[in-house]
C-alpha cells in the first residue's frame, strides 16, 4: 500500500512538471492549494487556441468576463457564534451558479482565527475550469463553519444566508454574516 501510494505521488509530481513545461494540459487545469492552505482553484487554464481566425476577439471577450465576474466578499461572524466556535475551525465561502451546475464555482477556506477577512472570488477559485465564474451571470453565495472541517453542509455547522448576485448590476462588495445554525 506504502508503495503505491508513493508511486502515485511520483506520478502526480511528474504530471505536473510536464503540465508546467508544455504550459499545461489543453483545456484543463491542475488543482493546487496556496502555501497556507486556503484557496482552493486551478494552477491556471492553458487553452491553446490552435484555430487563428478569431482566436484574439474570443481572448478579449474572455478577459472581459473575467474582469467583470470578481466579487469582493467581506465574510463575519455573529457575536453570538463566536464564542460557540474554535479559532482553527474551518470556514468555506461558496459561490454557486443559480442556474446550472450543483458544483461550486469557486470556493475559499479561511480560519475562524482569519474573521473577519474580505476575499475576491474570482475565476482562479473554480475546481473545474468548466464551471467559473465567468460563466455564469447569476450566482448566489456563501459561508459556513464547519464542525469537522469537510465541505458538505451537515446539522450543526454554522450558516450564512444565501446572496444572490447578478453581474448585470453594479456591485461593489457582498457581505456574509455567519449568524445561523443547521439544524
Amino acid at each position: 500500500m506504502k508503495k503505491l501510494i508513493l508511486h502515485l505521488l511520483f506520478l502526480s509530481l511528474f504530471f505536473n512538471i510536464a503540465c508546467e513545461q508544455n504550459d499545461g494540459p489543453p483545456e484543463s487545469a491542475v488543482p493546487i492549494v496556496n502555501p497556507k492552505n486556503r484557496i482552493f482553484g486551478p494552477k491556471g487554464i492553458a487553452i491553446r487556441q490552435e484555430r487563428s481566425m478569431g482566436a484574439e476577439q474570443r481572448s478579449v471577450d474572455q478577459n472581459k468576463a473575467v474582469e467583470q465576474h470578481k466579487l469582493a466578499v467581506r465574510i463575519e461572524i455573529s457575536p453570538e457564534l463566536k464564542e460557540r466556535t474554535r479559532p482553527e475551525q474551518i470556514v468555506f465561502i461558496f459561490a454557486k451558479a443559480i442556474k446550472g451546475p450543483k458544483a461550486p464555482l469557486a470556493v475559499v477556506r479561511l480560519a475562524v482565527e482569519d474573521l473577519p477577512e474580505t476575499v475576491t472570488l474570482d475565476d482562479s477559485m473554480a475546481m473545474s475550469p468548466m464551471f467559473t465564474i465567468s460563466k455564469f451571470d447569476q450566482i448566489y453565495v456563501s459561508a459556513k463553519i464547519s464542525l469537522d472541517g469537510q465541505a458538505m453542509t451537515k446539522s450543526g455547522d454554522m450558516i450564512s444566508e444565501k446572496h444572490e448576485v447578478d453581474f448585470n448590476k453594479p456591485i461593489k462588495e457582498l457581505s456574509l454574516t455567519i449568524n445561523q445554525i443547521v439544524p
